[in-house]
């Protein structure tokens, strides 16, 4: 039986956690699924940021056909909607706002060990002010996003992987979506370079979070 895969978020929250309270927290950790997802906002990215593909730079397409392109995606997932068209209008009015320009940029997973990889990484880099920015975006609210520590473990995970070459000065990023009077807003999440965790500690983080859920969910079953 293939073990369950904890999300991406939560995974980043559990693995910072003291390794003392670490296994008995994933023990408390629900495997329900929700009627709801940030997939259709995640496969909108593309739009939603108007990510140049090419030679040729197009302009941004207008808040209500990105919205549209959004509202497609939910078809199979109604309930997600709301949800998603939030965070995407957020998305886009800070784009808009901070003249933000998208270039396409695949990266694959990384393998960490214990049959597990990530990426906590979107396929184009941003460019703002001249800095270049490898976002994470964060579109859960409330205590199911990422908190501080997560966001650090995310931020280092993206420097370590990703910021080589020509890409050695890539700002990590976490982009999250807090609801203030009812309305979806950006709030960005960055840290100096010598606060970010080295390379041993994120491996030896990962490794021993995946060792101990796959234990959780084979006993489990």
């Amino acid at each position: 039986m293939k073990t369950p895969r904890l999300p991406q978020t939560d995974f980043a929250n559990y693995a910072m956690l003291p390794s003392s309270v670490r296994a008995s927290v994933l023990k408390g950790h629900s495997t329900y699924v929700p009627p709801y997802t940030l997939e259709p906002f995640r496969k909108s990215l593309t739009e939603i940021c108007n990510v140049q593909q090419g030679l040729f730079q197009f302009e941004p397409s207008p808040l209500e056909i990105v919205l549209r392109h959004v509202r497609s995606k939910c078809q199979k997932h109604p309930k997600s909607e709301g949800m998603c068209t939030d965070v995407a209008e957020a998305l886009w009015e800070h784009v808009q706002e901070k003249k933000i320009y998208c270039e396409a940029r695949i990266v694959e997973r990384v393998s960490m060990g214990a049959g597990w990889s990530v990426n906590y990484w979107h396929d184009f880099y941003m460019v703002e002010d001249g800095k270049l920015i490898s976002p994470f975006f964060d579109g859960r609210k409330g205590q199911t996003r990422l908190n501080h520590d997560g966001a650090l473990f995310v931020c280092s995970m993206i420097h370590h992987f990703l910021a080589r070459g020509r890409f050695r000065n890539l700002v990590p990023r976490v982009y999250q979506f807090p609801e203030r009077k009812h309305q979806r807003v950006v709030e960005v999440i960055e840290f100096e370079r010598d606060q970010l965790l080295g390379i041993d500690e994120l491996e030896e983080r990962v490794t021993e979070t995946a060792a101990l859920w796959n234990v959780i969910v084979k006993n489990a079953a």
